[in-house]
């Protein structure tokens, strides 16, 4: 991004939202947040400083835990919310949205293995995403056969090779293992609106790029996602002096019929 365009943006955060609902729990934000926090004008359309062309966002990176952050074994992100002044078509800004997994990692699979006559070894295949794919690091058990063993895990297909099978037989098996988490980072409509902006203009989803729409992260650990905004230069549509969208987050290695979703606000204020 130009240097001179990224000095004038107008970007505010605040905020931390813990798993359990959009935008709902906010806490004090994060002391590199609250030292950070700036209002500075975006330069006018004929200023002639360019906005940036490429939609090429820096890759994911973990970060390092902060003071004043929340307990690691809590689902959070943050900002909770992102405040952008003076935008116009053809700016863009930018701002990372950090998704910490909270989760232990400690995740267990039942699973019925069905063997032809002969068959001994069964790939089995697995939901999550292990932390460590030695074969010592998974625990087959059934309650009728303690003589089944790991073999090896193929990163390829996603199954762990299991041996001691008793041939043409059906048997109830657990797999136990450490997995990261898979997230999904995604656009949406708000729920609710902030007070004083309106939805988004129709077609907005187009503008907002995300870096990693499907982040695996470890256990326990942070991770910053790029997320933009920015507007073609040539858009001749009407838009609301101040609008608002949400970018939505979700476990989706969540095990259960209800995955529970995360939001950060983004309020876009136009330049009048």
């Amino acid at each position: 991004m130009n240097s001179k365009l990224i000095s004038a943006i107008s970007i505010m955060v605040a905020g931390i939202v813990f798993l359990g609902g959009c935008a709902q729990y906010e806490v004090a934000p994060l002391p590199s947040e609250s030292s950070g926090s700036s209002t500075q004008d975006l330069p006018s359309p004929e200023s002639n400083i360019p906005a940036e062309t490429n939609n090429a966002l820096p890759s994911t990176q973990e970060v390092n835990a902060q003071e004043g952050e929340p307990s690691i074994e809590k689902t959070w992100i943050s900002p909770g919310k992102v405040t952008i002044g003076n935008f116009y078509p053809g700016a863009r800004a930018e701002w990372p949205l950090l998704i910490h997994n909270g989760n232990d990692g400690q995740r267990s699979e039942d699973k019925s293995v069905i063997t032809e006559p002969g068959e001994t070894s069964v790939a089995v295949p697995l939901n999550g995403f292990p932390v460590d794919t030695s074969s010592d690091s998974f625990l087959v058990t059934s309650p009728t056969d303690n003589s089944l063993s790991p073999v090896s895990y193929s990163t390829v297909d996603h199954t762990l090779l299991v041996k001691g099978f008793k041939p043409d037989a059906t048997t109830i098996i657990t797999i136990s293992y450490v997995s990261k988490a898979q997230f999904s980072v995604y656009y949406r409509e708000p729920d609710h609106l902030y007070e004083g902006y309106e939805n988004a203009p129709s077609g907005s989803n187009e503008w907002v790029i995300i870096a990693d729409k499907t982040p695996v992260i470890m256990p326990q650990t942070t991770q910053e996602i790029m997320v933009a905004l920015s507007i073609p230069e040539d858009y001749e549509g009407e838009f609301p002096p101040q609008w608002e969208f949400w970018i939505g987050v979700t476990d989706t290695s969540q095990e259960g019929m209800i995955q529970a979703e995360l939001c950060s606000r983004w309020l876009i204020n136009m330049s009048v």
